[in-house]
């Protein structure tokens, strides 16, 4: 994507890679994924809820 992406989790437990790194999801994780950024998100137990924003910045000429 070509956007900033913020994922803050309410409840539930999962993981999601960054860019090869691994990071556990749990109630309170705040996770910033920088634009054109590899990811990928796993439920791994008790369903995920999350709060999702994205942003996207244009440059005006």
């Amino acid at each position: 994507m070509d956007m900033d992406e913020f994922f803050f989790f309410i409840k539930g437990t999962g993981s999601m890679k960054v860019n090869g790194q691994d990071f556990i999801l749990t109630e309170g994780v705040f996770i910033s994924v920088p634009a054109i950024a590899l990811h990928e998100l796993e439920c791994t137990g008790e369903p995920l809820e999350f709060f999702y924003f994205g942003l996207q910045i244009y440059k005006v000429h």
